[in-house]
């Protein structure tokens, strides 16, 4: 009997509006769907995409630089360079 009660209630206040209140209630709505897209990614795509673009171009040149600087760490043998420097200060 409660719930008849409060559904009547609740019909009758809504018979009770005007129409300003029928068009902040859809304004509402409308503001709640459109941020509820825009949490789903639908309007953020365009950014979404350009930061995981530049976010792999950072990635790919932090991969490139690593790759550098093993590459000078492999062939890289210090005795071996002081040796030639001593070698080249000798020729001259």
């Amino acid at each position: 009997m409660k719930l008849l009660q409060d559904l009547w209630t609740h019909l009758k206040e809504w018979s009770d509006w005007g129409m300003k209140d029928w068009i902040k209630a859809r304004y509402r709505s409308h503001n709640r769907n459109y941020c509820s897209t825009v949490n789903n990614g639908c309007l953020m795509k365009p950014f979404v995409d350009r930061q995981t673009k530049y976010m792999n171009l950072q990635k790919a040149a932090r991969q490139e630089r690593a790759a550098e600087e093993r590459n000078f760490m492999k062939n890289f043998n210090p005795i071996q360079r002081s040796v030639k420097i001593l070698q080249d200060s000798e020729k001259t």
